[in-house]
């Protein structure tokens, strides 16, 4: 039976400068998301499933020792016996990463580093085994790069493709309503919402008038709204305004020209949001060709 398209988008993982493909089932519960430091956990049904970490790292390190001495530190602490007997792991190539095991029934570890971002990407899973690796191999394989002009950004069923000068400045996954802010150096904000519960939010509100108690939360004064077909969805495009956030603006009171569109996918059972504001100078994205379908 194919997978309906809303669990699709979940399985999508972009962020900084690795994409990967998800196995089905396995949701992202804890997040840290600095940039050159971070880390995401997984579980499924409240199984914990793997653990992948980032951090920079100017110089390419020893990756099979690395592996090696997270091992260590898990056996010290889990199996202090079959630690004094440990040496080391045995390790394989599987795509672009390099794979770490001891026994079956131990955690594995997978690493790889990426010499033009200095960035080491790292996994680690609970345990090793056949079972395990029929779902860890597909991940690993389906590793790619991140880091071009224009960088792909995918996580909770959000999924945007932004320039380069957009990075990520902070998130909002409330239940039903997951909202990623990413910012420029010139001031430009985008917010990518993903919400869900549709047939209860909009049994008491219509979608433009959702549009406008969203935006109004972030402090934006409504300038328009019109109905518009969007991507073959119903949905409303908004104008609006915001207080500017430079120094200067905040102390004149001049404000920020805003646009928006917020649609309802009924394919999807979601809805589906983008939203740009900043100073005049800024330049604007073509919303709509951000969103990645």
């Amino acid at each position: 039976m194919p997978e309906a398209p809303h669990l699709q988008r979940i399985r999508a993982l972009s962020w900084h400068t690795f994409s990967f493909t998800l196995p089905a089932g396995w949701e992202v519960t804890a997040y840290l998301l600095d940039e050159n430091d971070g880390q995401l956990q997984l579980y499924e049904r409240e199984h914990f499933r793997a653990q992948v970490v980032w951090r920079n790292t100017p110089k390419s390190p020893d990756q099979a020792r690395i592996l090696a001495e997270i091992h260590r530190r898990h056996l010290d602490k889990e199996l202090p016996e079959r630690a004094k007997t440990f040496t080391a792991l045995t390790t394989r190539e599987v795509g672009d990463f390099l794979l770490g095991y001891a026994k079956d029934g131990e955690p594995c570890q997978a690493s790889l580093y990426q010499p033009e971002t200095k960035m080491l990407v790292q996994w680690v899973f609970p345990e090793h085994g056949d079972e395990q690796l029929a779902r860890i191999e597909p991940l690993l394989r389906s590793y790619r790069r991140n880091d071009d002009a224009v960088r792909r950004w995918e996580l909770f069923g959000v999924s945007v493709v932004l320039p380069r000068e957009l990075a990520f400045s902070e998130m909002a996954p409330e239940p039903a309503n997951v909202a990623i802010t990413f910012e420029s150096k010139r001031h430009l904000t985008l917010v990518a919402r993903r919400l869900g519960m549709v047939s209860e939010t909009l049994r008491t509100i219509t979608l433009p008038q959702l549009h406008r108690l969203l935006l109004r939360r972030a402090g934006a004064r409504i300038v328009s709204t019109e109905d518009r077909e969007i991507r073959g969805c119903p949905g409303v495009y908004t104008r609006y305004e915001r207080r500017g956030e430079r120094r200067l603006e905040q102390l004149s009171g001049r404000y920020w020209r805003g646009e928006g569109f917020l649609w309802h996918d009924q394919r999807e059972g979601r809805i589906y949001g983008l939203e740009q504001i900043g100073p005049t100078q800024a330049k604007r994205l073509d919303l709509l060709d951000a969103f990645q379908a």
